[in-house]
């Protein structure tokens, strides 16, 4: 529809609303709004608040956008017309097929995960041609979101998740922030199978590792995928599985594959079969950590900060970390890690830092930063070094603008500088030297 026709929609719903209604929705909007948004943006019921474009509680107009309905619909139109399946009419087998789909994810007893070959057979009960068989489950999964199907993936390529909304569930069996308090042996005693029970010094060690390192092994991830199903304060939970799909280690190995290529964990080399899952760790830098990185006589560093817009994305230090430690020779290195950075000593004698930080606009930055190990002994030397731990940031460029770019629409901006200092007591010996070369978008 053009954008007149929405917006004919959207004023004809409007003037349908009673003052009532008009009264619940802005209490509504109110109750959403937990802190304290301006009254002049919460009364300005002809306004919504875009998201993407920083805090909606923000005083200043540089800080906060309100779009106008009007804006909004012309947005949506705009964008539909450029899907290039739009207005696209679809044979009735391919209507069929999605009709197949969707009612057998809502049947009594239906699972939420099927082989290849089972929707296979579904789409060709539905008339779709051969041919088009694997084009169909493509779209189903790619354009329509009706299922799952990670064909890139080896461990998932024979299975399709018919139920998003069930691996979704198991995911946050994972990552939880209250999961301290979930993880109690106390409510779940006498319902976990004795093949899977661990003692209580064994279930105490491999949850602290996990809270406090981020560690999972593959013996604490059997257990959380079932958890909620043997708790006793969620009796009104039936489970994710059940006896008609019973939980089996492949499935687990399955489960396992999605973490991965969520990049919610990251499989290890040591220990065997354990994962790294980024969003456990501590809020502080390890003491290690803080005292290797105090400025010292004679030292010198490169950083790049990445400034972003509209907003720091949520979760980006975890996909950084996961990018980095899926690489063995980074996990053999034992990174030092913390909530919101990563340090890692590499064997070219260079300490390099990711860290979030805040910028002086308020905003969260990424600041990649590299330091020798050992000050420099003259300004030839200081060269070298400042040569060798650019080289270093610089290596880490394609990984973060692959990271970077699986968010659409976000601007990177990139400040590269060298620092150095002379004595450590005197203030005005610290020397920032920006460097032109290098700074640019995302991709630079």
């Amino acid at each position: 529809p053009s954008a007149e026709r929405l917006s004919s929609i959207v004023n004809t719903i409007d003037n349908l609303i009673d003052k009532h209604l008009r009264m619940q929705v802005d209490w509504n909007v109110k109750r959403l709004t937990v802190s304290k948004v301006p009254h002049h943006a919460v009364n300005r019921s002809r306004y919504v608040h875009c998201v993407s474009c920083g805090d909606p509680t923000a005083t200043r107009d540089a800080d906060r956008r309100l779009l106008g309905l009007t804006t909004l619909v012309k947005s949506i139109a705009r964008t539909s017309d450029g899907f290039n399946t739009m207005y696209q009419a679809f044979p009735g087998c391919m209507i069929a097929f999605r009709r197949e789909l969707q009612e057998s994810s809502s049947r009594p007893n239906a699972l939420p995960r099927e082989t290849l070959r089972t929707v296979r057979q579904w789409a060709r009960e539905c008339n779709v041609p051969e041919e088009d068989v694997d084009k169909n489950i493509a779209f189903m999964g790619g354009m329509l979101g009706e299922l799952l199907h990670y064909h890139n993936v080896p461990a998932l390529r024979q299975t399709v998740f018919v139920n998003p909304q069930w691996l979704m569930d198991v995911m946050k069996c994972v990552v939880r922030s209250e999961q301290g308090k979930r993880l109690d042996l106390a409510h779940v005693r006498g319902r976990i199978p004795s093949t899977l029970l661990p003692s209580p010094a064994e279930f105490h060690a491999m949850r602290e590792n996990l809270l406090q390192n981020g560690i999972a092994s593959r013996e604490l991830l059997d257990l959380l995928f079932q958890w909620d199903a043997w708790d006793d304060r969620r009796r009104d939970c039936r489970g994710l599985f059940s006896a008609q799909m019973p939980y089996t280690p492949e499935i687990g190995d399955e489960i396992c594959a999605c973490l991965v290529h969520f990049s919610i964990g990251v499989k290890l080399d040591f220990p065997s079969g354990a994962y790294l899952i980024p969003s456990y760790a501590r809020k502080a830098p390890p003491p290690a950590a803080q005292g290797a990185w105090r400025a010292s006589e004679g030292f010198v560093e490169t950083k790049l900060r990445c400034s972003m817009r509209p907003m720091c994305p949520p979760g980006l230090m975890d996909r950084v970390v996961a990018a980095l430690i899926e690489q063995p020779a980074m996990q053999r290195l034992r990174p030092l890690r913390w909530k919101t950075g990563i340090q890692i000593v590499l064997r070219v004698g260079v300490t390099l830092r990711l860290v979030l930080e805040r910028g002086d606009e308020g905003g969260l930055q990424l600041v990649v930063s590299a330091r020798p190990l050992s000050a420099a002994s003259d300004s030839a030397d200081r060269e070298r070094k400042v040569e060798k731990c650019w080289q270093m940031v610089k290596s880490l460029a394609p990984l973060l603008h692959r990271i970077f770019s699986t968010w659409c629409g976000l601007t990177v901006e990139k400040h590269v500088s060298v620092n150095f200092c002379r004595a450590v007591d005197g203030s005005d010996e610290l020397v920032e030297r920006v460097v032109r070369d290098g700074v640019g978008g995302a991709g630079g």
